[in-house]
C-alpha cells in the first residue's frame, strides 16, 4: 500500500537536474556555513580552523580605506599591517605578531560594521 503514496514522487528522477543544481550550490555553502557556526559558537573557533597570527577579512565596503582598517585593528596589541588584495576592495588581510593576538581582534571585530550594509567577516588566514 505505501508503494502507491510513493507514486507521486515518480516524477522525481525526471527533476534530476535540479539536485545536481543543488549539488553545485551546495558546494558554495559549506564555506559560508561554517563562518557561520564558527561566528555563532564564539567560544572556539580554533576547532574549525587553528589560530594564525594572519587574519582574513572579507564583506568589507568598496570605500574602505587601508587606512581605516589600519585605525580599527591597531587598537589591539600585536597589530603589524593591512595587506590589500589588487582589484578586491571587499577583501584584506591583518597580520599580527601572535596567534594568540590575531583571535583577540577577530573575537572582539567580527561582524563588526564599517557601514550598516557590510558586517565584517573574519577568519583566521
Amino acid at each position: 500500500g505505501k508503494r502507491a503514496h510513493q507514486s507521486p514522487e515518480s516524477p522525481d528522477p525526471a527533476k534530476k537536474p535540479r539536485s545536481d543544481g543543488f549539488d553545485t550550490d551546495r558546494g558554495d555553502l559549506p564555506i559560508a556555513g561554517m563562518d557561520v557556526e564558527e561566528s555563532g559558537a564564539g567560544s572556539e573557533p580554533d576547532s574549525a580552523r587553528p589560530a594564525t597570527n594572519t587574519l582574513f577579512l572579507e564583506n568589507l565596503p568598496e570605500a574602505v580605506t587601508t587606512e581605516m582598517l589600519a585605525t580599527l585593528f591597531q587598537q589591539y596589541p600585536g597589530f603589524k599591517q593591512v595587506r590589500r588584495v589588487p582589484g578586491k576592495n571587499n577583501l584584506a588581510f591583518v597580520d599580527y605578531d601572535s596567534p594568540d593576538q590575531a583571535s583577540i581582534s577577530l573575537n572582539i571585530l567580527q561582524g563588526f560594521k564599517l557601514t550598516p550594509e557590510n558586517p565584517m567577516s573574519i577568519s583566521f588566514c
